[in-house]
Order: C-alpha cells, then structure tokens, then sequence
C-alpha cells in the first residue's frame, strides 16, 4: 500500500517545498525619497510593488532606480525622485508636462519660454528666483509676469517705466517713487499691470480719516484738524477726541484718526478663598479624616468706572469697594490613633501600622534620569534592593522607617527622588545588574516597629 502511494507523498512534498521558497517573506528596505530616507518591511519584491505598500506609487514621469520591474532584496535602497505636473502659465496661454526637475529655469527650458531680467516668476503664488530650486510639489503651477510700460507723469515732467510688479502702485514704489496718502494718482495705485499704462501724479491736499474700524479718503480745505473733521461731515462727540488734536493743524501725511469714547459703571464680585484648620483626633485611626466644618468662600464687591477707546478697554478705576460676605474656615479632623495588624504576604507574614495606594517606579545608579551614575543613597546606603525613595518632605521625618511592597520586598525608606505631582509615589531601588522598571500603583506597607511621634506625617503631603 505504501509503495502505491509513494510517488503521490512525494509530489505533495515537493509541492510544499517550492510553496515554501516562493511565499514571501518580510525585508527591510530604504527608500530615498527627494534624497530623504525612509524605511519600510514589506513582503514585496518588485521596486513598484514595494513603493505602492510604502505609500509612493508611481507615477507617470517618476524616476526610479533599480528599475520598477526590478527584484528588491533585504536591506537594499531604493532611489526615488518624483515628477510633478507643472503648467506654466505665460501671455494668456498654458503648457503642461511633468517633470522631475526642481529648477523653474530649467523648465523653461523644456517649455521653450525665453525670460527678459524684469520678468516676475511666481510658483504656486510665491515668488521665486528662477535659477533656484523649489520644495517638490505632485502639481506646481508657474506663473510668468510679463514687465509692463508705464509712462509716469507729474508737474510736466515724465518718466518711463518697466515693471511686472502686480498693480500700478507696487511698480511705482519698486522704481523709487513715493506717494504719500494725499497724492492723487489717475489711475489708482491698485490699478493691475495688464497692459500699458499712462499714469498722472498730482500730489494733492487730502486726508484719510480714521472713524468706527473704516478709512475714508477726502479732500479739504480747513487749516485745523477740528475744522477738517467739521467741514467733511465728521465732527467730534460728547468724549471722544482725534489724533492730532483737534486744535493742531492738518498733519503732513493727511491721516487722521478719531477715537470714539465710552465709559461704564460695573459691579464686580469676587471670592474671598476660606483657609483649613486641622485638627488631631486621637481616637481615629491614622489617614482618616473627619470634617467639623465645611468651608464657605467669602464674597467681596467693587465699584469700577471703565473706559473703552473705539470699543478697547483702556482704563479701569475702582470708585468703591465692600465685603458682601466674609469667609467661613473648613474645619478638619485627621486621626492620630495608631493600630498594628498582621497581613500575610508570599514573602511570609508582616505586622504594619499603616498602609498608603503609592504609585511605584524603580531607579539603580544609573538608571535615574539623572546626568551620570549614583551608586549611594541620601543616607549612604548602596543602591540596590532594599532601599527606596520618597519625596523630600516624605523624606524629612520619615526616612529609616521600613516599608514592605508587594512584589518588591522589604525595604528601608534611606534616598529622595523628585516624585510625581498629584500622586503619592515611591522609588524602589534596584543595583544595575538586577534592575527592574516599575510604573504601577501598589499598596505600600509601613512596618513595624512603629516610629516616634515626631516622625509620623499623619497628612501625607503630594509633591
């Protein structure tokens, strides 16, 4: 029967051998994307196939080396530079292509697109020197601002002009000329650069007025800023006054601000925060409180007159103050009475006067977070099992008391650590050779025998 079924056993063995060379296995492999590394693991073997599980599939115009068809081998690197879709956009027209190129200059190249040196190259809305480079983009549009004529003319005299500055306005501050907010320029400094301008400055007498958040621009012919105000439909009311004053004469520059002014009378309440007294209690156990009395916050009132400037408060002044409600102290009870009981733990049975939940960590000489190695504690001791740390004002009555924590042992509280805030925390000391991280919270036993009095924190304070 056996051999009638050999040759059927072998096939299926030969079959499972080849699955067993062909089936995938993980590989780690670095792809250099825009000369920036990344790492992946895959199971693919193909450079395309791998590039699509790491999240770059190619794309038309991509450049990849190896080869996309190429077999990927453990721990190879993969070079990849990725074409954008660029569209340049130039005399009303577009072209579009890809390109792996980085370089506006270069393509313009590919475009055939000739520059003159007062051409403005502007790459999706910024900017750029065509001779540099720029960050990868999957589409970039390019943009090209031909320079545009303009004829500048001002009391007779004329001046010629060639700028692919945005607007009329901007060309004319880039070629050194300064118009101050009164000049009058026909047509406006927001006037697009499209086509061929003939602009006429006349420097004017005007002024812009500042009012309620607006600016409104106007001619006048009054000497004073009051006169201005009054005679262009924007006199001063009840408080509120202008910048300069209304008495000085027209500023230079035409503007003038007027700040409206308000005022308000309002009630403020605040709480007065109640202080806790502790009492002892002798007849209650350690860590259990009882509260005599609750607190009440007391409550206090002003009287202030605030001031607002086109609606910013500017000033605040307190015209009276009182005492609504004075506060009521909290008054709490802490237990002072201290009990021994037994509890067995695997390490055998304990007797302990008090138990605390602390969170736990672990430290050793070189593992503390700190910039080099302690070997000893506070007191001197060896760090290694057996000893922990607290906080400082832990530490202060309480250090040489013995401690035991399950999982850990017993131990004598002889360092001092920073702590957590908001936690009752202990560090348990290990050496380097046998350390062990803790971050949980445990039940810390306080053994026998019991400290003095002067060494007991019967409030236990957190960091």
């Amino acid at each position: 029967m056996l051999k009638k079924h050999l040759p059927i056993l072998i096939g299926i063995g030969l079959a499972i051998a080849i699955l067993l060379l062909i089936l995938p296995g993980q590989q780690t492999v670095t792809i250099l994307v825009e000369g920036q590394p990344v790492e992946v693991t895959t199971s693919a073997r193909r450079v395309a196939d791998v590039l699509a599980d790491a999240g770059f599939p190619l794309n038309q115009g991509d450049e990849v080396s190896p080869g996309p068809n190429s077999i990927v081998r453990n721990g190879e690197t993969i070079s990849l530079t990725q074409a954008s879709l660029v569209s340049i956009h130039v005399n009303g027209e577009t072209e579009t292509f890809t390109s792996t190129e980085r370089s506006p200059g270069l393509w313009f190249e590919q475009a055939g697109v000739i520059l003159s040196e007062e051409d403005r190259i502007l790459v999706n809305g910024q900017q750029v020197d065509p001779a540099g480079k720029v960050p990868y983009s999957a589409r970039i549009s390019v943009e090209v601002r031909r320079a545009v004529k303009i004829s500048l003319t001002r009391a007779g005299e004329t001046w010629q002009i060639s700028s692919s500055a945005p607007t009329l306005g901007r060309a004319l501050w880039d070629a050194g000329f300064l118009l101050t907010p009164s000049d009058l320029l026909t047509p406006s400094p927001e006037t697009p650069l499209e086509q061929e301008i003939n602009a006429v400055w006349v420097p004017g007498k005007q002024i812009r007025v500042e009012v309620d958040g607006e600016i409104f621009s106007t001619a006048t012919s009054a000497g004073t800023v009051g006169e201005a105000l009054a005679q262009t439909g924007f006199p001063l009311q009840g408080l509120d006054y202008s910048i300069p004053a209304e008495e000085a004469p027209l500023p230079a520059d035409g503007a003038i601000q007027i700040v409206r002014v308000t005022e308000e009378v309002v009630i403020i309440e605040e709480t007065i925060p109640f202080q806790t007294q502790f009492q002892l209690l002798e007849d209650v156990e350690i860590d259990n409180y009882k509260v005599s009395q609750l607190g009440q916050v007391g409550i206090t009132a002003k009287r202030e007159r605030v001031r607002y400037e086109d609606g910013a408060e500017v000033s605040r002044i307190v015209e009276d103050q009182w005492v609504l409600r004075e506060p009521v102290d909290r008054i709490e009870g802490y237990g002072t009475k201290i009990v021994v009981r037994t509890e067995m733990t695997p390490d055998g049975p304990i007797e302990y006067w008090r138990k605390v939940s602390m969170y736990a960590t672990s430290y050793s000489p070189c593992n503390s977070a700190a910039d080099r190695c302690y070997p000893y504690t506070s007191i001197g001791l060896p760090v290694e099992r057996g000893v922990v740390a607290v906080i400082y004002d832990w530490y202060i009555p309480m250090g040489n008391h013995t401690v035991y924590v399950p999982g850990y042992g017993h131990a004598i509280i002889a360092d001092v650590g920073g702590g957590i805030p908001g936690r009752h925390w202990i560090d348990l000391g290990y050496s380097d050779e046998d350390y062990v991280p803790w971050a949980q919270w445990v039940t810390v036993y306080f053994t026998t025998p019991i400290p003095p009095a002067h060494e007991i924190l019967y409030v236990l304070p957190y960091k």
